[in-house]
C-alpha cells in the first residue's frame, strides 16, 4: 500500500534518514503506534532499524514519535 501525505507535511519532515521510504509500497516500515495523544504526538514501539531516528524521543520507558509524516500516516490510515 502506498500512503499519501500533504505537501506541507512532507516539507516539514526534513530530518528523515530513510528518505520517506515509509510512503512507498514495501518501503521502510514505520514504528508501531501504541497510543495516539494528538494529531502530532504519538507513542510508538520503535523498530530496531528506526532507533536512531531524529524524530523519536525517549521519555522514561516510552518512546514519542514527532515525525510529521508518521503522525499523518497514522491519523489518515490508522497504520
Amino acid at each position: 500500500m502506498s500512503f499519501k501525505v500533504d505537501e506541507l507535511t512532507r516539507s516539514r519532515t526534513t530530518r528523515c534518514r530513510h528518505d520517506s521510504k515509509c510512503l512507498e509500497v514495501e518501503g521502510c516500515p514505520g514504528c508501531d503506534v501504541t497510543e495516539a495523544v494528538s494529531e502530532g504526538l504519538i507513542f510508538v514501539k520503535p523498530r530496531p532499524a528506526n532507533m536512531d531516528c531524529p524524530y523519536i524521543l525517549s521519555y522514561a520507558s516510552y518512546y514519542i514519535c514527532r515525525c510529521p509524516t508518521r503522525c499523518e500516516i497514522y491519523r489518515k490510515y490508522k497504520e
